[in-house]
């Protein structure tokens, strides 16, 4: 399967003409022309729509990319919760690197989002890794973050938790 998009100003009053094509087993093409200049925000409510499809989200952030706009702290954190609902702790784990190495520095709401994931999906190592990486970087846990670890702290000893291996 592959995208490909191609946006042009069409003079009017900074509207966008925006073509996508997706080539798969389904052939879908579609050709609009958008009353407003889509932003950030605007692909943050898209991705935030996928649900749990990482892939359509992945997409929405290169289509992001090639208008110009640069996906922000919640872009990712969109794209890490929504890898974590897909079940896929190595997905969320890879946009979290991913979002260091376009030079975003995570903050609160990404490792939460991130420690949730990896609490979701029995990972719990990896998540005491990040909530320890989040305390080294001087990043305050919030009130989420903070509850997420005092649970599996509380539950681990008990038997209630495994998969620390």
């Amino acid at each position: 399967m592959y995208a490909r998009l191609s946006t042009k100003n069409t003079g009017n009053s900074g509207a966008t003409s925006v073509s996508h094509h997706i080539t798969d087993q389904h052939q879908v093409s579609f050709s609009k022309v958008v009353p407003f200049r889509p932003t950030v925000a605007t692909y943050n409510i898209l991705m935030k729509a996928c649900g749990t499809d990482f892939w359509r989200a992945k997409a929405l952030m290169d289509e992001m990319r090639m208008l110009g706009l640069y996906p922000n702290h919640r872009s990712w954190s969109i794209l890490i919760d929504i890898c974590g609902k897909a079940h896929s702790v190595q997905e969320a784990t890879q946009a979290f690197q991913n979002m260091r190495n376009a030079g975003i520095t995570p903050d609160v709401v990404a490792y939460t989002t991130a420690i949730k994931a990896c609490v979701e999906n029995k990972s719990l190592k990896m998540a005491f890794l990040l909530f320890e990486e989040m305390k080294r970087y001087l990043i305050q846990p919030n009130l989420v973050s903070s509850l997420i670890v005092c649970l599996l702290m509380f539950y681990l000893p008990l038997g209630f938790v495994t998969g620390m291996t």
